[in-house]
C-alpha cells in the first residue's frame, strides 16, 4: 500500500510539473484532489486499527535494528490532519493564485513533496526515518522561500532559512543519536517508554534536541528567518509559515516530551524562551505595515506561546497547546491567504495604503472578520477555547510564577491588535492618503472563498469543539502520553479566574488597538524599530572562518605564533580523540624503498607548490602531489582508488589551468624585498610542516588495534554469489554500503546545481564567432570524443574490475571538458542544459533503483538480479546496483559539464572577467587553434 501511494504521488507531480498543456487551476485542483483523497484514506485507515494505533514498517539496515518505521498515533494523527487538511485548500489556492507566474507547476510540485516530507516527519517512528524527512523540510522550504531566485532579498532569505534550520538540524541528529544510543533503541516509542525507567536523557543530548525544535519553530533567539521567509509567495507563507514547517519543532517536543519533560531545565528554559518570544515578537508585529510582516511576527509570536504552554510541563499544558496548535493552523493560513487576495486586488500589501476593501472584496472581509476574532480569541470562536486552557495550565502549573500569566496577557492583548490590524482595517471605511478604486475579478473571488474555508472551520470548531476536537485529543493523550484522562472542551466552564483574565484581554488589546491606529505614523517611525541582532550574528557567521584563517595569510610574527598555538591544540585533541576510537598507529616496518621514491617525489611537490610565485607552477606542483599519491596507491594494490586519484586530478588540473589561461592579463608575479621575501616564504614553510608534522603526530601516538578481517573476509566470500561480480570495492559501493555513496553522489548532484545556480545567473547574449579549427584543435576534439566513448566501458565493467561509474564520469567529464575549451564557439547554454539533465536522470537512476525491493516487500536497495539472453555473449547478469551505478555515472558527468559550463558561463554574461586584454581571444584557444590577433574587421563584425 505504501508504494502505491508513493506512484500516486510520483504520478501527481509527473502531472503537475510537466503536463503544461493542462491549466495550473486545473493542476492545483488534481494536487488538492490527491491530498484530500489521501486525507481520507489516512482517515479511514487509522480509525479502523486497533486502538487507533497505526504502524507500518521495513527492514532498512537490520544488522543495526534501523527500520523504515511509521507510526500514527493520536499525537500523529492529528498533525497529519493538519498538514493534509490544509494542503487541500492551499495547493486549490495555489493554482488560482500562481497562474500566468514563472516556474508556477515547480512551485505546486515543492509544495506537494513539502506536504510528503511533512507527512514523514509527524509519522516516523525511527529517529533516522525522522531526521531525513527532518532535512528534506529545510531544504524544500530553502528552494521554495529563495524561488524567485532572480531578487537577492530572496537568495538573502532562503540563505539564512536554511543557515538557521540547517544548525538546528544537525543538533538534532547529534541529540537522537545519543539518545538512540542512551535507550539502546532506534525507536521513538520505544524511548518513551524508557525513558522513565532510565531517568530522562544526558544533558548534551537534551540541549542538542532542544536546539533542533527551537530553530525549526523560530523560538527565540532563532527566530530571524521567519519575517524574512516572507520573501517567498504567498501560498508558501500559508502553509509552510503557519501550519507545516514552523509546526514541526513544537511538534518534536510533543513526541519526546515524556523523554525531554524530566529534565530539571525543561520548565525554566521553555517558559523563559516561550515568554520572550511572546512578548518580542507581539512587539514587533505592532512595527511593521507590510501585511505579511505582521503576519509573520504574530506567528512567532503564538509559537512563543505554544512554548509557554509546554513548558508549564503539566497534563494541562499539553492540551492547551494542541489545541492552540489547531487554532493557529485555521486563522493563520486563512489571514495569509486573505493577504495574498487583497495583494492581488490593490498591488499592494501595506496597511496605511488599504481601506474599504470591503465592497470589492465581500468573502475576504468575511474571512478577515472571522479569522481575526479567532485570532483575538473572542468566543464563540476555537481561538477563544485555546486562550482559555493556556490560561489555566499556566495558573495551575506547580512552580510557575504569577508573572508568566501577567506577561502572556501583554502578549495576547498584542496579538488582539494585530488581529484588528489584518482582519479588520483593511476592510474599514476610513480615510487614507490615496484612495483608489478597484476592479473586482474571478480570480481574487475565488482566492478569497478559499481565505474562507479556514475561517469557517474556526468557527465550526469553537461552536462544536467538545464533539470534533475533544475525541481526538484524548485519544492523543491516552496513546501518545499514557494518560487515560477524557478532554472536555466548551466555551463555558463558569466564571473563573481564566476568564478574568480573558476580559482583561480584550480590554486592554482593544484600547492598544484604538491607540495603534491612531499613532500609526509614530508607531511605523523606522527610528523606533529595533534592529534585530540575530539575523546578523547569524549571517556573520561564515565571515568567521576569514577572521580564524587570517594569522595564517601574514607573512609575521603574529602569523606564526598564532598557527603554533592552533596547530598544538589540534595536536592535543586530535591525540585524544584518536586514543579514544582506538585507531591504528603509523607502522613504519613496510616503509620499503619504493615508499621511499614517492615520498620524495611527494616532497619536491610540496617544495614546488610552497615556492611557486606563479599559480600556474602552484597548480602543477598540486597536480605532482596528487600523481604521486595516485602511483602509491597503486603500489598498494587499490586500482581504483589510485585511477580516482589520478582522473579527479587530471580534471582538476584540467579545469584549474583553463581558468587560469583566461583570467585578466594583469597579472604580475610578487616582488618584495629580500626581508619580506624570507618571511613570506618561511611562514608558508612553517604552516606546512606544522600541519603535516600535527598529522604525523596523531597517527605515531596511536595505540596498537587490529583491523577486524573477518568483515572483509565476509564481504569477499559474498560478492561474487550475491552480487554476482568480482570486483569487491565496486560491489561495496553499489550493494554492501550503498547508502554511503548515495549520500555523496546527492551531494556531487547538488554541488552541480550550486554551480549552475550561483555561477552563471545570467543569460549569455553575445556569442563568439566560430572559426576555423587547426589539425591540433581537432584532434584534441576527437580524443574528447574518444573519452566519452571509453566512459561507457569503464562504467560496465565496474562490476568485476576496476572501474564503475564514479571513474567512467570522471572520464566523461574530460571528455566533455576538453570538446568544451577547444571549441570556440560559446556552447555553455548547451551545456548547462545537458548537466542539468544529466544529474536530474541520474539522481532519478539511483533513486529508482528502490522500487524492486519495495515491490518484492525486501529491505530497502536489496539488490535484484536478474539475466538477460544475448546472442553470441550468453546470459548477461544485471540488476539494480547497475541502475544504482549508472545513476553514480550521469551524476559525475554532469557534474563535470556544469563547473565547466558555469565558468564559461559566468565569463560571458560579465560575472567573472576572464577575458585577455592584449588580445581577443584566450589564451589557451589561441595556444589550441594557433591563431593570430583578430583584425579590426573581425572585432567590428563578430564582436572579440
Amino acid at each position: 500500500m505504501i508504494a502505491l501511494i508513493l506512484f500516486l504521488c510520483a504520478g501527481l507531480l509527473f502531472t503537475i510539473t510537466r503536463t503544461r498543456a493542462l491549466d495550473l487551476r486545473l493542476r492545483g485542483g488534481i494536487a488538492s484532489a490527491g491530498s484530500l483523497a489521501l486525507l481520507l484514506y489516512f482517515s479511514y485507515t487509522w480509525m479502523g486499527s486497533e486502538n487507533h494505533i497505526w504502524t507500518w514498517q521495513m527492514d532498512w539496515l537490520p544488522q543495526v535494528g534501523i527500520q523504515l518505521a511509521l507510526r500514527a498515533d493520536g499525537l500523529s494523527a492529528l498533525f497529519a490532519l493538519i498538514v493534509l487538511g490544509i494542503g487541500t485548500v492551499i495547493f486549490a489556492y495555489t493554482g488560482v493564485y500562481l497562474k500566468g507566474a514563472r516556474r508556477s507547476g515547480h512551485m505546486l510540485s515543492l509544495l506537494l513533496l513539502f506536504e510528503l516530507a511533512m507527512l514523514g516527519v509527524v509519522l516516523s517512528d525511527d529517529v533516522i526515518t525522522l531526521f531525513i524527512c527532518w532535512e528534506l523540510t529545510s531544504v524544500i522550504s530553502f528552494l521554495l522561500i529563495s524561488a524567485d531566485y532572480e531578487k537577492p532579498s530572496a537568495r538573502f532569505a532562503g540563505r539564512h532559512a536554511l543557515l538557521i534550520t540547517g544548525i538546528g538540524g544537525l543538533c538534532l541528529m547529534g541529540g537522537l543519536l545519543i539518545a538512540a544510543a542512551t535507550f539502546d533503541t532506534w525507536k521513538i516509542s520505544e524511548m518513551q517508554q524508557a525513558a522513565a525507567l532510565a531517568g530522562g536523557l544526558p544533558t548534551k543530548a537534551w540541549v542538542l534536541i532542544l536546539l533542533g525544535a527551537l530553530t525549526k519553530s523560530a523560538i527565540f533567539p532563532f527566530h530571524s528567518w521567519l519575517p524574512l521567509a516572507m520573501a517567498a509567495p504567498t501560498p508558501v507563507s500559508a502553509y509552510l509559515h503557519s501550519a507545516t514547517m514552523v509546526k514541526a519543532g513544537v511538534f518534536l517536543l510533543l513526541r519526546l516530551f515524556p523523554v525531554l519533560v524530566l529534565h530539571a531545565w525543561w520548565a525554566p528554559t521553555l517558559l523563559t524562551l516561550g515568554t520572550i518570544t511572546l512578548l518580542y515578537a507581539g512587539y514587533r508585529a505592532l512595527r511593521v505595515s507590510d501585511l505579511k510582516q505582521v503576519l509573520a511576527w504574530t506567528t512567532i509570536a503564538a509559537l512563543g506561546t505554544i512554548v509557554v504552554a509546554l513548558g508549564t510541563g503539566t497534563t494541562a499544558g499539553v492540551i492547551a497547546a494542541l489545541v492552540f496548535i489547531i487554532v493557529h493552523a485555521l486563522y493563520k493560513s486563512s489571514l495569509f491567504m486573505l493577504a495574498g487576495a487583497i495583494d492581488k486586488l490593490t498591488g499592494t500589501r501595506e496597511l496605511d495604503s488599504l481601506a474599504g476593501l470591503r465592497r470589492y472584496m465581500p468573502f475576504g472581509a468575511l474571512a478577515g472578520l472571522l479569522a481575526g476574532l479567532s485570532m483575538a480569541g473572542i468566543p464563540p470562536f476555537v481561538g477563544f477555547v485555546g486562550k482559555e486552557l493556556i490560561y489555566q495550565a499556566q495558573l495551575e502549573a506547580p512552580g510557575v510564577s504569577i508573572l508568566i500569566p501577567v506577561l502572556a496577557i501583554l502578549g495576547n492583548a498584542l496579538a488582539l491588535v494585530a488581529a484588528v490590524l489584518v482582519g479588520i482595517e483593511p476592510f474599514r471605511n476610513r480615510k487614507i492618503e490615496k484612495e483608489r478604486r478597484h476592479t473586482t475579478s474571478t480570480k481574487v473571488a475565488l482566492l478569497s472563498i478559499f481565505a474562507l474555508i479556514p475561517a469557517l472551520f474556526s468557527l465550526l470548531f469553537g461552536l462544536l469543539s467538545n464533539i470534533l476536537i475533544a475525541p481526538i485529543l484524548s485519544d492523543t493523550m491516552r496513546h501518545s502520553f499514557a494518560l487515560s484522562e477524557d478532554v472536555q472542551l466548551g466555551l463555558w466552564h463558569g466564571f473563573n479566574t481564566a476568564l478574568i483574565l480573558s476580559i482583561i484581554t480584550v480590554a486592554g488589546g482593544a484600547a492598544l488597538a484604538a491607540w495603534r491606529i491612531r499613532k500609526a505614523d509614530s508607531w511605523l517611525s523606522p527610528s523606533w524599530t529595533p534592529k534585530d541582532g540575530a539575523a546578523w550574528l547569524f549571517e556573520t557567521l561564515p565571515t568567521f572562518a576569514t577572521f580564524v584563517i587570517r594569522p595564517f595569510k601574514r607573512a609575521s610574527i603574529v602569523g606564526w605564533i598564532g598557527s603554533t598555538v592552533i596547530m598544538v591544540y589540534v595536536i592535543l585533541v586530535g591525540t585524544n580523540i584518536h586514543a579514544g576510537l582506538q585507531m591504528p598507529a603509523l607502522s613504519l616496518q613496510d616503509f620499503d624503498s619504493f615508499q621511499t621514491l614517492v615520498l620524495f617525489l611527494v616532497l619536491i611537490g610540496m617544495a614546488i607548490t610552497i615556492a611557486a610565485r606563479h599559480p600556474l607552477t602552484a597548480i602543477g606542483g598540486m597536480g605532482f602531489i596528487g600523481s604521486a599519491l595516485a602511483v602509491w596507491f597503486l603500489h598498494r594494490g587499490a586500482p581504483d582508488v589510485g585511477a580516482t586519484q589520478l582522473l579527479v586530478e587530471a580534471l582538476s588540473l584540467l579545469v584549474l589551468a583553463w581558468a587560469w589561461l583566461r583570467v585578466t592579463n594583469t597579472y604580475k608575479p610578487n616582488v618584495l624585498p629580500p626581508s619580506l621575501r624570507r618571511q613570506h616564504y618561511t611562514s608558508r614553510i612553517f604552516i606546512s610542516l606544522a600541519m603535516g608534522g600535527g598529522l604525523t603526530a596523531i597517527l605515531l601516538l596511536g595505540g596498537p588495534w587490529t583491523p577486524p578481517t573477518e568483515l572483509g573476509l565476509d564481504m569477499i566470500q559474498r560478492t561474487q554469489p550475491e552480487a554476482f561480480g568480482l570486483n569487491v570495492v565496486n560491489v561495496i559501493l553499489v550493494d554492501f554500503r550503498l547508502f554511503d555513496t548515495l549520500g555523496e553522489s546527492a551531494a556531487i548532484a547538488l554541488a552541480g546545481l550550486a554551480a549552475l545556480m550561483l555561477l552563471s545567473p545570467g543569460v549569455v547574449k553575445n556569442k563568439k564567432p566560430a572559426l576555423p579549427a587547426t589539425p591540433v584543435a581537432q584532434t584534441a576534439i576527437v580524443i574528447g570524443y574518444m573519452l566519452l566513448v571509453l566512459s561507457l566501458p569503464v562504467f560496465y565493467r565496474g562490476h568485476n574490475e576496476p572501474g564503475g561509474g564514479f571513474l567512467g564520469g570522471l572520464v566523461a567529464s574530460l571528455g566533455l571538458i576538453m570538446i568544451g575549451i577547444i571549441s570556440i564557439q560559446d556552447n555553455s547554454v548547451r551545456l548547462s542544459s545537458l548537466a542539468r539533465k544529466l544529474i536530474v536522470i541520474g539522481v532519478l537512476c539511483t533513486s529508482l533503483s528502490v522500487i524492486p525491493s519495495l515491490l518484492a516487500d525486501k529491505p530497502l536497495w536489496t539488490a535484484i538480479w536478474f539475466t538477460v539472453p544475448v546472442p553470441l555473449l550468453g546470459d548477461i547478469p544485471l540488476g539494480t546496483p547497475v541502475l544504482f551505478d549508472l545513476g553514480v555515472y550521469l551524476a559525475v558527468m554532469g557534474f563535470g559539464a556544469a563547473t565547466y559550463a558555469a565558468l564559461r558561463r559566468a565569463e560571458s554574461d560579465g560575472t567573472f572577467d576572464f577575458r585577455m586584454k592584449k588580445t581577443g581571444l584566450p589564451a589557451a584557444t589561441r595556444f589550441l587553434q594557433n591563431t593570430s590577433e583578430p583584425t579590426a574587421t573581425q572585432s567590428s563584425e563578430g564582436g572579440s
